[in-house]
Formats: C-alpha cells, structure tokens, sequence
C-alpha cells in the first residue's frame, strides 16, 4: 500500500522525501482545455506541486445544487496533475480565501436561520460537513495514500504509488486570537474532512493565530520570510515548512506590481527586457529578481515556497504569476526559473537538512550595493547561498565575491544580474558521484546523468567532482550552450541569459525556448472514433514521451532568441524546429442592439414583485450579478419639511435614482445618507419632489419623470416617492466580524433626524470584543485594542431607533452600550454598513433606555498612528448620530424586487446601436462567430464600457471595472457552439462600440 507521511524536514513518499515546489492553479478560474498546456508549461520550469481550491461559491452557487462537471471537475483536475507526474494540495475550506468572492462561501449561506459562519455554529457546520463529503466523493480515491487502478497511479506508474493528492487545506486565513472558538471550530473540521475520507496531511493557514493539533501550519506572507519561517521551526518543530506567496499577503505588505508589457520585442534580450517591463521594487529589484530574491529566503530558512501560477484575467495582480492571462510565460518572472528548476532538482538536499541548525546571520532584507549575506544549509553536504546589495543606478556592478569551501578551498563567485547565488559542496549526487565544490550555481540534475550549471556571462567556472577538477569559461551572451563530459556526467554550461529560456525535460534540457509543444504520436483509432477524438497518448508530457523525435518536437521561442537547442543525457546538441510565440489577435465587434432599463429605473416595470419585508438579494433569488429595488411611499401632503431618509440596514453597492434622477452609488457623494427628500406641493411638473442637495450631479432623468407626473396628474392621485436601487451581488470579504451579512437590504428604511450627542475622548474600559461576535480578525482578548475610546452621551426619547454611522472612513471597535458589549463594528467604508441601537426589551439591560445612555465605541488598534488619542478623535470627527420615527418612513410605504435578467427578444426592446451619452443602465448585445484557435483564452476585451457583467449565451462569464483596470474576461470555451450571443450589462450606459475579441492564433 502506498503511504505518506512528514516529519519536520519534508514529506516522506512511499519510503523518499518528497521536496515540494508549488505553485497555484486554481481550476475553476481556468477554462478546462487549458489546464493541460499551463499545467505542462509550470511543469517545464521545474515546479513538481500544483495547489489549487475548491470554492464552494462555484460548486453550490444555490443551496442543494452541487455541480462538479465540466470547468468544475475537479476530480479531473487532480487526476490530470497526477498524469502529467504533479503533486497536488488541494484547499477545501469552508474558506479559501482570495481570489473567490466572499473567500468562497456561497451567497445563500447568510441566509439560513441561526447561522453565525466561521464558528462551530450547528447551521454552519451541517453545510459544510455536507460539502466536505461532496469534495471527498470526487478526490478522495486520488490521494497519495490510496491504491490506485492499473495503471493509474502517480505519472501513470505503479498501483501501490498512490495517486497526487498530498494533502488537503481546512479553513483560510482564520486570525483571530479567539483561541478556544478557534480550535472548537477547526477541531470540527478536521473531523468532518476525516469523515469525507481523507488519509493524507491537512494544513491551515492562519497565521498563527491558532494551531489545531494534528494539523501543519502553513505560512503566507510577502515580507520578513526568512525570519518568520525561522520562527516557524520553533513554533511547530516536528512539521515541515510551507509557504504561500498570494496576493492578499502581498498587498498587506504594500506590494503592488504594474507590469507593462513591451511591445516590438525584435531581438532584445530576455534579461534586458525584463528589465525594461518591470518597476523596480522598493529594495531596487526588478519583481521576477525580487522573487529570486524572496524565493531564496525561503529555501535557505527551510521552506517549501508555493508561487502565483497563472494571472487573473480580470484583475491586475497584487504580484506577477509565472503564467501570463493567456497562457505564456511571464517576462516579469522569467528569472525565477533559474532557483524553481534548482530548488525542484536538488529537493534531496534540502530535505535532508537539519533544520535546528540555524546559526545567526545578517539580516537579509538590509543589503546596500556592494554588500554580501552569506547563509549555509547543511543537509548531505552544503548549500552556500549568498545574497547581495541592489546595484546602485548609474554605477558599475558589484557582484563579485569569494568564498572558503569547507576544504579551504578560495572559490571566487560572481552573482551577474542576480540578488543571489547558491553554491554546492560535498554534495552526494545520488549515489553516482559527489561534488567537492562548485563556483556556479546548479540548475538542473537529470536522470542521475547530467548537471546545468549557470553564472554570469564570460566568467570563470570550476567544478570538482570526485576529486577530479574541470576549469572554463562561460559562454558569451548570443552563443550556445557549453557541453562537456566530466566524471561520465554530462555538464551543460548557461550564462544567465541561456538559463533564463532553459526548460527541463526526462531527456536532458531546452535551451531558447519558452515552452514545448509536442508533436501528435500516431496511435490506432477506435472503432467508432471520429476524426476529431482525442486520444489520452496525444498530448503526453515530454517526460513520458522518450520516443518521440526531435522532428516532433517543436520548441516556442523565448525572446531574444532566434534559435533553441536541445542537449540530450548523452551531451548531444541539435537544433530543434521553432515556432513563434502565439500571436494575440483582436476583433472588433459589430451589429450591436441595445435595450435601456428605464422602466425599471423609473420603478413601472410589471417585472417587480411587492415583498413582505426588505430581503437580501440571495434571498430574492439573485445569487450572482444584480437585483432591482424600489421603494415607493406617499409623504403627508400637509408637511413642509424634507424627508431624511436612511438605509440603516441595506450593504453593498447600490446604484440609486430618486423619481428617476440619478444620484449615483448609495453612500458616495450624490447618494450619501441620509437621502434628503422634498415634500410634494401639488401634482404640478414644475412642482414634482426631488433630492435637496447635489442636484447637478444628476443626469438623464427627464422623460422618467414626466412620464411619472402625467400618469399622476390624470388620475388626481398625490404623486408618491419612489427610490429604486440596483444592487450587486458580491463585494464581501471572508475576513470581517460581518462576514455573516448578506448583500443587498433587509431591513425598512427610516425616516430620520440629527441626534444631539456630546463626545467625548476617555481612556479605554476593560473590554472583551468576543462577548459580541466569535471570529474577529486580527483581534485577541486583552491585545490590538486602543488605549483610547469614544463615550458618546444622549437622550432616548424611548421610541424609535438610534442610528449610528461613519461613511468616509473604515471602523473597527468594539461597541459598549450602558456598560454592557452589545456589538462589534467592522466597517469597510465601501458596504454602506450602519449600527441600529433599538429600546431594550422588558427585563432586558441590552438596548436603549429612557433617558441618558452612554455609547462607548474602543477601536481596534491603528498602526502608524500618531498616538490611539489623535485616531480616536479623527474617528470621532467623522461619526453621525440619528433619531428615527417610530414608524418606519411612512405607513403606506411599499418594497418591491425585480429580477436583473435580459430583456425579451422582442423588436420593440431592442434597438440598433447609435451614439449614446452614458445616463443609465443598458444593455447590449451581438453575435459572434467562435474563432478558430489552437491554444490560449478567448477573452473580451471591455474597452469603453464603465462597470457591469458580461454574458455568454445568457451565462454569467464574468464582471468588468474599466476604472480599476479590469477589462479582460476569459470565455468558457470549453462547450463554446460556433454561433454565439454574447450580452453586455453596463451599469452607465457606456456604448460597446470598442468592446473586442481577443484569442490566439
């Protein structure tokens, strides 16, 4: 029987160590034919663990609806990586954090009665016990510990290999210091991921925060890597080291990469135009040498890094990925190969290491030019890795240094263009060999046959293999590889240029290329088979495919490059045939219709349904995209004064309009609460309500509200109010104390008034937060409270509600009311969220009484704060106190919700495109033909539009945000017909006159 387990150096595979280079993939953000080429492509640069999640908001989008087929089959997934000879670590959550709405729960989930998510709440757990066991039907027979079919195991090897899946992930991201809820909660999921029938390891990755016995922690950060994996070994000392680089821990850090892509490449060279595409870091590195950088941090401390795998095409990254959004290998990263294939090849030194011997060096992160960091790793000999300063711009290179072997040995090293070398000695080359010592850096051993080197160009190389001394010269930038026989190992020589376009396969190395394609192997057709069936034995890795011939093998070209050389075990150079880098080709779409949403604008479409209550929009049915409200009220026609209006329990982002006037996203500017209202005078036009205040920042309301007035005026009926909102679905984070709310609003509107308070800024109370809410992040009981807190004094009248917000400015603090802790604030400033303090029930000390209360609001810890007492009373500045009306607005007030959805084909909707001024939402349509394309994404190309959703063949494909840089949606071109509509939701109206197809060809 296979097996799998770990100690504190490494995972321990069928009786070897395994050394896991990861890097993230995530399946269901990846169209299924290209799983095989990016898989291929990551494979090729040396990456041998693939780490990927399973979201739970994709694979049950509705409550009892679970879908594992086509781009979500994960089951398939993992068995391709176990065909292709890659491992997997597969997150199951309940959260996964980025990049998945909501960190991957499903909207629907808020929704049930009694659920508190997060906690070992009985609601919760029953549905995530009930996934949990839906996940395990569909891997849990791919693990590494369980027998597979003939063969089917590892690389299609033996049964008793077990399949790739090495361990699964619980939970993500769980940084709360609520120790005891936190291991009652994580104690229950493991035991429900035992129960769905996993054997292998389970991770977590919280920071922390919390360690669940039986569990191995995995780390995720961006900055201070070597020290905190340093004190990792400490906290956890018989557990191996992992390490995640994602792009939340990237952004936290401050990083925030804006790759260009340089167009016109010709013949630049890969370095130089990495140089050109990427802003330098703050520590002067260019981001794929800050990765080198990083990476070696984490190599050197004992861990084992996971890595972006391929980019999003609908955001820009916090970090670079190593796989572009359509399939190439990133320039921005491209250096990072030289320690990915190092790290992959040489993991049985690494795991061999003793991770207690750890001797106190520099620290890494302070290096100026000109200055060295030496750290070694022992394990079956020596790693040296030496890290230096960033060249200093306009002044010459200093990257040169000399090293003591442990023979005493004076070795000189030049690092070139890199933040780090890493030298080898007395290493035991698996039994065929040992290297004394070496003055370049390895990249690759093959097959127990063949060694690559790589250093600086023209510099001197020596190497010493059982005893026996071999001395060049490096290669020169332009020329070929170096190739020589040394001990019967075939040594290939790269400067830094060759290593960086050099892939790996079970025959020897590519050099100059980007990526192999492999040629189709002749094989018998079945009985029955189409033209078009595609065989299993087609698309092998190259590392299965030692029979095919170099004539078969067809090398992408890197840039800079004109030709690419393959170097066999045996040290035989021959050319391969090349092809260019996919061309990326854009189309113009044409022969738009387009459809206005003013009846739903102006609330007449018959599409609205009256509810009995506000309710969110999951709870409305919109599970995905958006969903229409309207409010309609008659207000008294005696009052003169204005009404304020406020949505004290609405979040999210809504697009509002007033008796049809635009007044742009509830809660910024226009739209800021509370709405202030004018009172009808007579059913006059030149007399009908409108918004006091920003009234010119509306547009293109006009005909919607004539249309209203004259409907009015005919029937001699007062004319009414009516605010409709359109709301998304979406915009919430996993990581908030509020993370149980849902989108959308549920609960009446009120009809408020200023209260008077009197603030004042005291030293904080003794407070325990998790009184009010189970799971705060980065919140622990007597720590990252402020020394500081707001006491707020006012008079309840002893009917109606208070109402408290702050709607500039993102809040977390504990809320004490008349001493007792009745809530936890965590505002994000972009949700719309508001406190509603009520009258306490009879008997009760929880709520408001008669007379003077006393608020008293303690903040979460700022960092980079002056002092607790100046952020208190900035927060203090920006906080807004109301009394509302007994009566919830008007006793004639009225909701309603419509579905969002495309309108109807008939030809009275939809209109041929002409010129438009954005005013409102529209939406748009066209047909287009499927192109015809070997590899990579077929993408639109959101050029012109504003914000909104695209739609394939009246599936949701995908949301865009012009402002934000999110232009590019990647269509599922897996089930793809070749005539297709697509449908364009754009929220301002933007015509899609430039809206492009772009794919590859």
């Amino acid at each position: 029987m296979p097996s799998l387990t770990h100690d504190s150096q490494s995972f321990i595979w069928n009786g070897s160590r395994l050394w896991m280079i990861g890097v993230n993939v995530e399946y269901a953000l990846l169209a299924p034919e290209r799983w095989r080429a990016a898989l291929l492509s990551l494979k090729q640069m040396g990456f041998n663990t693939i780490r990927t999640s399973v979201p739970w908001c994709f694979h049950e989008p509705r409550m009892d609806r679970m879908n594992f087929t086509g781009a979500l089959d994960v089951g398939a997934f993992v068995g391709l990586c176990g065909e292709l000879g890659l491992h997997v670590v597969l997150r199951i959550g309940p959260v996964v954090g980025e990049p998945f709405e909501g960190g991957g729960l499903p909207a629907w989930l808020p929704d049930q009665p009694d659920t508190k998510l997060r906690v070992a709440n009985e609601t919760f757990l029953k549905h995530t016990s009930k996934f949990f066991h839906a996940i395990g039907k569909e891997v849990a027979p791919l693990q590494a510990t369980v027998e597979a079919g003939k063969g089917k195991g590892f690389a299609g090897g033996r049964a008793n290999a077990g399949g790739p899946l090495c361990a699964v992930q619980i939970e993500h991201a769980w940084n709360c210091g609520n120790e005891i809820e936190g291991k009652k909660y994580h104690t229950e999921l493991l035991r429900y991921a035992r129960e769905s029938g996993f054997t292998v390891a389970v991770f977590t990755n919280n920071g922390l925060w919390i360690s669940v016995e039986g569990c191995v922690e995995v780390w995720e950060g961006w900055s201070d890597l070597f020290a905190n994996l340093r004190q990792l070994q400490t906290v956890q000392p018989n557990m191996p080291r992992f390490v995640e680089i994602r792009e939340e821990a990237a952004r936290q850090a401050g990083h925030n990469s804006k790759a260009k892509t340089v167009k016109g490449i010709g013949k630049t060279n890969a370095r130089d135009l990495a140089t050109q595409s990427t802003n330098a870091t703050q520590n002067g590195w260019s981001d794929g040498m800050e990765y080198l950088r990083r990476m070696g941090h984490i190599l050197c401390a004992g861990g084992q890094p996971t890595l972006p795998g391929v980019a999003r095409t609908d955001r820009t990254n916090a970090v670079p990925a190593m796989l572009d959004s359509v399939g190439q290998p990133d320039n921005n990263t491209r250096q990072l190969r030289r320690m990915v294939s190092f790290s992959s090849n040489f993991g049985f030194v690494f795991a061999a290491a003793d991770p207690t011997k750890q001797a106190a060096v520099q620290n890494l992160d302070s290096l100026v030019s000109g200055s060295f960091a030496v750290v070694t790793v022992e394990g079956g000999g020596k790693i040296v890795f030496v890290f230096r300063g960033a060249d200093e711009p306009g002044k010459p290179r200093l990257d040169a240094t000399t090293i003591v072997t442990p023979q005493g040995v004076s070795m000189p090293v030049h690092l070139g263009d890199a933040p780090v070398g890493w030298y080898l000695s007395d290493i035991n080359l698996q039994g065929a060999g040992v290297m004394d010592f070496c003055n370049l850096s390895p990249f690759a051993f093959i097959q127990k046959k063949m060694l690559v080197l790589q250093g600086a160009a023209q510099t001197y190389g020596v190497l010493s293999i059982n005893g026996a001394v071999v001395e060049f010269t490096l290669p020169k930038v332009g020329d070929k590889p170096l190739v020589l026989t040394h001990q019967k190992f075939t040594v290939v020589v790269c400067n830094q240029e060759q290593i960086d376009a050099t892939l790996v396969d079970a025959n020897g190395v590519t050099i100059g290329a980007d990526h192999i394609r492999l040629g189709h192997i002749s094989a018998p057709k079945a009985a029955g088979a189409s033209e078009t069936d595609t065989s299993k034995s087609k698309n092998l890795p190259l590392a299965h495919a030692a029979s095919i011939d170099a004539q078969n093998t067809y090398a992408q070209i890197s840039p800079g490059f004109t030709k690419a050389f393959h170097v066999s075990l045996a040290g035989e150079l021959s050319e391969l045939a090349t092809t260019e880098p996919r061309k990326q080709l854009e189309h113009t779409l044409r022969d738009w219709q387009m459809a206005t949403c003013q009846d739903y604008v102006l609330g007449l479409s018959d599409r609205f349904a009256t509810l009995d209550q506000p309710c969110s929009l999951a709870k409305c049915g919109a599970v995905a995209g958006w969903g229409w409200y309207k409010l309609s009220w008659t207000p008294d026609s005696k009052s003169k004064l204005s009404q304020s209006v406020h949505f004290p329990q609405a979040a999210g982002h809504m697009h509002t309009w007033l008796n049809g006037k635009n007044l742009g996203v509830l809660n910024e500017k226009a739209a800021a609460l509370p709405l202030l209202v004018a009172p009808t005078k007579s059913s006059a036009v030149k007399n009908s309500p409108v918004l006091v205040g920003a009234v010119g920042s509306s547009k293109g309301g006009k005909a919607g509200k004539g249309k209203v007035l004259r409907n009015a005026k005919a029937s001699g009926i007062p004319p009414m109010h009516t605010i409709t909102m359109l709301a998304r679905q979406g915009g919430t984070s996993a990581n908030s104390a509020h993370q149980h709310r849902a989108v959308g609003v549920f609960g009446n509107a009120l009809e408020v008034a200023p209260l008077s308070t009197k603030i004042t800024v005291v030293q904080s109370p003794p407070v325990d937060p998790f009184k009010a809410c189970a799971f705060l992040p980065e919140v622990a009981l007597g720590h990252h409270m402020s020394t500081h807190a707001a006491r707020i004094s006012f008079t309840y009248s002893g009917s109606g509600a208070i109402i408290i917000d702050a709607p500039t400015i993102a809040l977390r603090a504990a809320v004490l009311l008349n001493g007792v802790v009745i809530h936890f604030i965590d505002w994000r400033g972009d949700l719309g969220d508001a406190l509603v303090l009520q009258a306490a029930p009879k008997g009760s000390k929880s709520g408001l009484v008669s007379g003077t209360n006393e608020l008293v609001l303690v903040p979460v810890a700022i960092p980079n704060e002056m002092s607790a007492q100046i952020s208190v009373e900035k927060m203090c500045k920006q906080l807004r106190f109301y009394q509302s009306n007994q009566i919830p607005l008007a006793s004639n007030a009225t909701w309603s919700f419509a579905r969002w959805e495309i309108p109807g084909a008939a030809s009275e909707v939809w209109q041929p495109l002409k010129s438009i001024k954005p005013s409102e939402p529209r939406w748009f349509t066209t047909t287009f033909t499927k192109p015809s394309v070997s590899s990579g994404p077929i993408s639109i190309l959101c050029q012109g539009l504003s914000y909104g959703h695209v739609l394939l063949n009246g599936k949701i494909v995908g949301d865009y945000n012009t402002q934000q840089d999110r232009t590019r949606i990647e269509l599922p071109t897996e089930a793809m017909p070749t005539k297709n509509t697509l449908s364009i939701f754009d929220v301002c109206g933007n015509s899609p006159a430039s809206v492009k197809l772009s794919f590859a060809q």
